[in-house]
């Protein structure tokens, strides 16, 4: 184990911030990325990357 922590393999695909979220959550989040990607594709790297992130897309920007 120390080893694999030493060579940064330990992340197990877990570089998203999805993981301690409820189920119920996680499914809600992963459908709205799912249904975005079928609408646009993946040529709307902003708003994909927002719901990756779990950060509202639709929120105002500061800047």
């Amino acid at each position: 184990m120390a080893d694999r922590l030493a060579k940064g393999r330990d992340s197990n695909g877990s570089m998203f911030r999805w993981r301690g979220l409820s189920r119920a959550l996680f499914a809600d989040r992963s459908r709205l990325l799912r249904d975005e990607v079928r609408a646009h594709g993946w040529d709307r790297e902003e708003r994909i990357r927002a719901l990756l992130t779990g950060a509202d897309p639709d929120a105002p920007t500061l800047f």
